[in-house]
């Protein structure tokens, strides 16, 4: 009878070792490949918004002021920098709207802007 048990306790623990190694095989395959945006000025802070109307259109930003874009779901990526003249200064926000457009918001320079209206 005893052997008769440590044939089924043995039974057991291959079964849970060979459940446990698909379950965690499972959630290691379901993670998404990481994807480099963009190595140009080493963007830092970023921000990532879809456009609800377009999903495959994805607006990301990061400081100071370069934001990146891209048509396919995030496969690709193009980039550009904002210009503004208050100065630009970092810690971008985007978000979308119901009409698809996308608003991205960052903060600009205080000390241009002071001089700005003081002129």
């Amino acid at each position: 009878m005893l052997d008769y048990m440590h044939s089924i306790h043995k039974l057991m623990e291959r079964l849970f070792l060979l459940l446990t190694t698909v379950i965690i095989q499972f959630i290691a395959d379901a993670q998404h490949t990481n994807v480099r945006i963009s190595r140009i000025n080493s963007p830092e802070e970023p921000t990532i918004c879809l456009n609800y109307a377009n999903p495959q259109y994805i607006v990301a930003g990061s400081n100071m002021k370069q934001y990146n874009y891209s048509n396919d779901g995030g496969h690709t990526w193009n980039y550009g920098f904002l210009e503004s003249t208050y100065g630009v200064a970092g810690d971008p926000c985007i978000v979308a709207d119901n009409a698809g457009n996308m608003n991205y918001a960052i903060m600009i320079s205080v000390a241009k802007r002071i001089k700005k209206l003081k002129s």
